[in-house]
């Protein structure tokens, strides 16, 4: 450092040494960051370039004459089927260019010497040119989307299809980012993966356990539901094009690793020399961060049942019927529903010589698994069933449900058994029950879950995906075959020749006599003894070679980065390893398997995984050993943990009743094969054990013993009568009519609004938002209508609102015709029709209505609405959101004031009352006034006039129903007594009364004069009556001085220290609330500029501004005092603190001092108001809407302005008048006093660190 700084800093302040120290450091380090950007510049340069031009190698082989000359005629064909198998969508081809420039970038970065550092601008600039993910808005739906995406709120791409597995330990490559795995000892090639497979994988009469084969193919099944890997492929339009990994005529791309074929391999001899393999598709980091290879999942991670309907929209459509709810199905001869049927095959290898049998039946799939194994396709087949037996059934208690409806409902019930069965009857096998038990896998007997995690990742572990997952490949026996009722074996076939062959489905009896095989056939131990099928007949077709599947799981474990052994043996809490020896006792046949690792691996921390997790001795009542039953424990505990759609779980609009919570547990897969399979008539209880004498005796399906799901739970009580009449497409139309009613109402009142609103003269051009005849400064009109504006997220709420007030009109009218009333039949009562019609979904119309409306703010990012609720944070969200965990929306901000008694209107909708109980007309709200208020000094002796000044801030704190404008945000003028006509039917003029003794009766014109009155602002998101909204929170949560949305509460904060911001007025004031614009109406300006607060009324006059002011003192005062106490709190932390401890403050006050002298003791013992001494209040109910009542914000607490006196006198400090008091008349909206120091307004404070 400079010595000319050195002898100065000792003199000088804190602020100015941090100042000075800053400018050293920009001004010495700025030519060095500048070196180090435009190398870092440079070397991402020529790393995308490198990437794409790589990427752009790949339309060589686009040619389809490639796909002939790509691999060894004699393995053309199973490489193809293999590809189909591992075939990629084109959705993950665009992500997977993306990931191949990050891993190029992150490697060049990584060789220049550079750290990593995603937050780096030039590397965010080279990222954002070449991302392709896109932001996701989410919405709190019932249903799934069929993605998987928004599962997870706050995380939307979590568990979505596409994106990158999920790690739970570092990948192990060879340098570190994408190259497969070495030997840790010299760096060489880890043994062959065919020689391994040749040697290990070899059929040994493995001993059989007393489980039987629905096991294996349930296992296959949940893992298809979960992972679907894809290899990098070339996709045109028509045909997914291979790449060339043995092709001697073509340049080998980077994305090949083919397995070289030893001498000597007794499947191959010696011909071919190479196997095919192509990389599995990689995926972006989040946000395309650059990073090592991941790879993608190409179908979602939640088990919800993505096997029977598919993950992309293009699927959904395909499948369904879009009739009563159904799936797609085919009617065989014997009327049987089957999956239905495309000639996918033929269209794949038409580009070949191979012959192509048309008279095939293949099922059209939504995973390609499902040609894999017969028996895999029969298990979706019965599920097919499944959805369509829930589905009629549905449709006969609610014929009045749409065809969308009945789909998700009955989807949703399916995923639901799914997962019940899975976890219940499967799982406990698998991994065992203490690891059932030790990872909270078993069901709940009764009630809800409350488990759900927003911060678990459900996405799939990329170790389960690649190894352990696949346990079960190793435990299907060399045959399948049928068995008769009688157990008679007939048909036996060996197991190869059915891969990719569901062709005997279609002849009678195949599914019920395939099933009695799979349910008294046990399985293999899973070990590495694996009969022929998957090592040397895997795709095989007729004189072809077959493809070594062992060899491909292996070469896609090091492909992928997986661990080796040791290392997830070490991490799921197994000894550690030092030598081949210390295995002896943990593998099966330890001694022989010891001897032939050890001549293959160099050491034992080289193992691969798939290989030791399977020689590993299982567990007690398990198939898998310790380390495999950890991770797909740890799997599917993240699986249920992280799904927020889980079948148990308790949230708002997602959750199961109790009852038909209890109806689902009631399945078992015995019930699911009786329901679903023709003439199946007897099995065992437990169809995952095998039959015995005792406890598992088959029975008959008939028996009561299989008590089916009591559909009746799902009946649609609601409005069942009022939805005969209102189906979908009938509340679809009558959207259409009212949004086109509400838009050329608009058109006209914008067309009114020029040509009639013209009783006040030019005046301030932004007192509106159009070029017309325009208020002026001071007009108490526009005071009023600046004061009760409303804010951005009211008027996108207010715009729906308006169009299902009109629905409900025109539903109304339509319901009143004579057939209509004789269907109802007992609904006449209007009341009870307001109900009925509150209880129809309108939600889905939401998004829908908007966009006819024309262009309006967004909301989403001041008024975010994140699910699931965070129920552990001690903080607040700013619009209430979330405050009542199973009811989110309750008292939140912009939500609607709640009517204790039905509303009184005239019509019952939507018309202002204007009769009496007698028939006549109401009085004069007017004549009202006049007759009950007048000016009399009348004083409280015993009561101080803050009762009336904090009663204003907690009035403005509870409520704030802003009113009606025009098209354009513009104040209406309904000061003519025909304004509701001529202006907008927001008018609501109320007439002169004869002999008023303030107000002229007749204009210039002699006409009738009238008060301008607009009517308070919509609110309401379902059908029924017009309501009324609340722009604040109903909670005393301290948003008049932090505000009510994330906007508001970040324009009124420092960022410093937790602190909120503030203004200098000079010594007599130093911390004054921060100047602005919040007052649109500000008649003190430009001399003494208006304030901002949480409530934008704070500058209404000077004494509420006074109580604004305290309590931001307040809250600087306790940040101030926490950031001593607590140095290393950062300014979120100090300022949530500071905000939790002055809302406790404002509530203590208000049921502490003010509530008791305004209410008396025995009204506040009687609602149990006062605060406690000592403990905690224990009277929280979750059933209790806060949401503030129209009795109170529009009657009951309007008391308080009769309390307000005209003369605000100003005191010394002891208690005596020193200068004329304030006039409010001339106050309103005028905050010179504020600036006034002579005099004194708010004396200065002591600042204290």
């Amino acid at each position: 450092m400079p010595e000319k700084f050195r002898r100065i800093i000792p003199v000088m302040s804190l602020k100015l040494c941090i100042w000075i120290l800053l400018q050293i450091i920009m001004h010495y380090g700025y030519n060095d960051k500048t070196v180090e950007e435009k190398t870092i510049d440079k070397i991402l340069s020529n790393a995308i370039n490198e990437a794409r031009q790589n990427i752009d190698e790949l339309k060589q082989y686009y040619d389809e004459s490639v796909l002939s000359q790509n691999v060894m005629e004699q393995i053309q064909i199973p490489f193809k089927i293999w590809n189909l198998h591992a075939s990629t969508q084109l959705n993950a081809q665009k992500l997977s260019h993306a990931a191949l420039l990050s891993i190029a970038a992150t490697k060049k970065l990584k060789n220049g010497g550079i750290k990593l550092n995603n937050n780096l601008p030039i590397i965010l600039k080279y990222i954002n040119e070449y991302c392709p993910l896109d932001e996701i808005k989410c919405t709190n739906s019932k249903y799934r989307t069929i993605d998987g995406t928004c599962n997870n709120i706050i995380h939307s791409n979590w568990g979505a299809n596409g994106m990158p597995m999920q790690r739970i330990i570092e990948p192990f490559y060879a340098n570190g980012i994408d190259e497969l795995r070495t030997s840790i000892i010299d760096k060489s090639e880890l043994p062959n993966v065919l020689h391994l497979s040749n040697l290990f994988f070899m059929m040994n009469h493995p001993t059989t356990l007393k489980i039987n084969m629905l096991n294996v193919l349930w296992a296959h099944f949940i893992y298809t539901d979960l992972v679907h890997t894809s290899s990098l492929q070339l996709l045109t339009d028509e045909v997914e094009i291979l790449l060339p990994c043995c092709a001697t005529k073509f340049k080998q791309h980077s994305e090949c690793k083919p397995i070289m074929v030893p001498k000597n391999n007794p499947n191959y001899s010696n011909f071919p020399d190479c196997l095919p393999y192509t990389r599995t598709a990689p995926a972006p980091h989040p946000k395309c961060k650059l990073g090592s290879r991941e790879q993608a999942n190409q179908v979602t991670s939640f088990l919800d049942a993505s096997i029977i309907y598919g993950t992309t929209i293009q699927q959904v459509q395909a499948l369904r019927t879009f009739r009563n709810g159904h799936l797609l199905t085919n009617l065989n001869l014997m009327n049987q529903n089957i999956l239905p049927t495309i000639n996918i095959f033929c269209n794949l290898l038409k580009i070949t010589t191979a012959n192509c049998d048309l008279t095939n039946k293949y099922y059209s799939l939504n995973s390609n698994h499902l040609n894999f194994l017969q028996s895999i396709s029969i298990l979706r087949n019965i599920w097919l069933r499944q959805h369509n037996r829930i589905a009629t059934n549905l449709k006969i208690i609610n014929s009045h449900w749409s065809d969308e409806k009945l789909y998700q409902e009955s989807r949703r019930i399916v995923i639901a058994q799914l997962q019940h069965i899975t976890y219940n009857e499967f799982l406990p096998n698998l991994i065992g029950k203490e690891n059932w038990l030790k990872f909270n896998l078993r069901s709940e007997t009764n009630g809800y879950s409350y488990n759900y995690n927003y911060n678990i990742d459900s996405t799939v572990i990329n170790t389960y995906a690649t190894t352990a997952g696949q346990y079960f490949v190793t435990m299907f026996g060399k045959y399948f075959l049928w068995h008769k009722n009688d157990g008679i074996k007939i048909l036996e076939r060996q197991l190869n020749e059915y891969f990719n062959d569901p062709e005997l489905l279609f002849s009678k009896d195949q599914t019920r006599e395939l099933l009695r095989y799979v349910l008294r056939e046990p399985i293999n131990e899973s070990m590495t003894y694996v009969n022929d099928n998957f090592y040397n007949k895997f795709f095989k077709r007729k004189e072809n070679l077959a493809y070594e599947f062992m060899a491909l799981i292996l070469q896609m474990g090091r492909d992928h980065g997986i661990p080796p052994y040791t290392v997830w043996r070490e991490y799921c809490g197994g000894s550690k390893i030092h030598s081949f020896n210390d295995l002896m006792d943990d593998l099966i046949d330890g001694t022989e398997m010891i001897k032939e690792l050890s001549k293959i691996y160099k050491t034992v921390d080289d193992i691969d995984l798939f290989l030791l997790g399977l020689i590993e001795k299982p567990l007690n009542d398990a198939i898998v050993g310790p380390t495999f039953s950890c991770i797909i424990s740890l799997q599917f505990q993240k699986t249920k943990i992280g799904d927020r759609y889980w079948y148990e779980n308790n949230f708002e609009q997602l959750r199961f009743t109790d009852e038909q919570l209890m109806e689902i547990r009631k399945i078992t897969m015995a019930k699911i094969l009786c329901s679903n399979v023709e003439s199946f008539d007897k099995l065992q209880p437990k169809v995952f054990e095998l039959e015995n004498d005792y406890d598992n005796y088959p029975i008959y399906c008939s028996e009561t013993i299989r008590s089916d799901m009591n559909i009746s739970k799902w009946l649609d009580k609601s409005n069942y009568k009022l939805n005969l009449l209102l189906t979908e497409k009938k509340i679809e139309k009558a959207m259409e009519i009212a949004i086109e009613g509400v838009k050329q109402r608009r058109k006209r009142e914008r067309q009114n609004i020029r040509e009639n609103q013209d009783l006040f003269k030019p005046g301030d051009p932004l007192l509106s938002l159009l070029d017309q005849d325009l208020f002026k400064p001071g007009d108490p009109l526009l005071s009023y209508g600046k004061m009760m504006r409303a804010k951005n997220e009211a008027i996108a709420i207010a715009r729906v609102s308006d169009v299902f007030l009109q629905v409900t009109k025109n539903i109304l009218s339509h319901i009143g015709t004579e057939s209509n009333k004789e269907l109802l039949g007992e609904v006449n009562d209007i009341n009870e029709m307001q109900n009925l019609l509150q209880q129809i979904d309108v939600s889905s119309f939401i998004s829908r209505i908007e966009p006819f409306l024309g262009p309006g703010g967004s909301v989403e990012k001041c008024l975010p609405r994140n699910l699931p609720c965070d129920d552990v944070t001690p903080y607040r969200t700013m619009s209430g959101w979330c405050n009542n965990l199973q009811n989110p929306r309750f008292a939140n901000a912009f939500g609607p004031l709640l009517h204790l008694l039905p509303p009184a209107y005239d019509d019952g909708i939507d018309i202002p009352r204007s009769k009496s109980i007698t028939g006549h007309l109401l009085p004069s709200a007017r004549v009202i006034s006049n007759a009950i208020h007048f000016d009399l000094p009348i004083i409280y002796q015993n009561y101080s006039h803050m009762i009336m000044q904090f009663g204003q801030i907690l009035d403005h704190e509870l409520t704030h129903s802003p009113i009606e404008h025009g098209p354009d945000n513009e104040i209406l003028n309904c000061t003519r007594c025909d304004s509701n006509e001529i202006l907008s039917k927001h008018c609501m003029p109320l007439l002169i009364p004869l002999n008023d003794p303030f107000f002229p009766i007749y204009d210039e014109n002699s006409k009738r004069r009238c008060l301008p009155f607009t009517r308070s602002l919509l609110g309401q998101l379902n059908l029924g009556y017009r309501n009324q909204i609340n722009q604040l929170t109903a909670y005393l949560d301290g948003s008049a001085i932090y505000g009510s949305t994330e906007c508001e509460m970040k324009e009124l904060r420092t960022f410093v220290s937790g602190r909120l911001n503030s203004t200098n007025l000079g010594a007599f004031n130093p911390e004054a609330l921060p100047q602005g614009d919040q007052e649109q109406d500000c008649r003190s300006k430009p001399d003494f500029m208006c304030f901002v607060a949480g409530d934008e009324r704070n500058s209404h006059q000077p004494g509420l501004t006074s109580m604004h002011n305290i309590f931001l003192r307040e809250h600087n005062r306790i940040a101030r005092k926490l950031e001593e106490m607590n140095p290393f709190w950062d300014d979120e932390r100090i300022f949530q603190e500071t905000r939790r401890i002055v809302g406790a403050e404002f509530a203590h006050i208000t049921y502490n001092d003010y509530l008791p002298l305004l209410l008396g003791n025995r009204l506040m013992h009687k609602y149990d108001l006062k605060t406690h001494k000592i403990g905690y209040y224990h009277g929280y109910n979750d059933k209790c809407d806060a949401s503030i009542s129209h009795p109170f914000a529009t009657s009951a607490f309007r008391f308080g302005h009769t309390l307000v006196r005209r003369f605000f006198p100003r005191f010394d400090a002891f208690y005596k008048n020193f200068t004329e008091p304030i006039d409010l008349v001339e106050n309103f909206n005028n905050v010179e006093a504020i600036y006034d120091g002579k005099r004194g307004m708010i004396k200065k404070q002591n600042l204290k660190r």
